[in-house]
């Protein structure tokens, strides 16, 4: 994921490589911005308006500070790009980097979030997902 964003490769994340990925997922550039912002604010731990590999690495690492309400809505609009309110297999598998069918291990995992099994996850069950990990 990091690597998605980090356009030229330097180990650092800047606004204008975040902005310009993200708005391609959302199309909404001022909601983008804002967006963005938050999550250098909440990452960006030494203030130098760039993350680095090790700021994102502490994020992803602590739980108790990625499973919150707004982070969740944030990573589920993210992975919304059609902006529905529900993220599909294709989704999913889109921005974890797997273009290939799903194994059994996929259904499984689908299975376990999608609890009203209409093929959709919603922000419900992403959510209680997210909270029970």
């Amino acid at each position: 994921m990091f690597e998605y964003f980090d356009s030229n490769f330097d180990a650092v994340l800047t606004k204008t490589e975040v902005s310009s990925k993200y708005s391609k997922i959302r199309n909404n550039p001022v909601s983008c911005k804002s967006e963005i912002d938050n999550l250098f604010e909440m990452i960006d731990v030494d203030h130098s308006n760039q993350i680095s590999y090790s700021e994102f690495l502490m994020v992803a690492i602590d739980k108790k500070f990625l499973i919150t309400r707004k982070n969740v809505e944030a990573a589920f609009k993210l992975i919304d790009t059609n902006d529905n309110g529900a993220i599909t297999k294709d989704e999913l598998l889109f921005h974890l980097g797997m273009y290939q069918p799903p194994t059994e291990e996929w259904k499984e995992l689908m299975y376990s979030i999608d609890k009203n099994r209409d093929e959709q996850i919603t922000l419900k069950f992403f959510g209680i997902h997210a909270h029970n990990q």
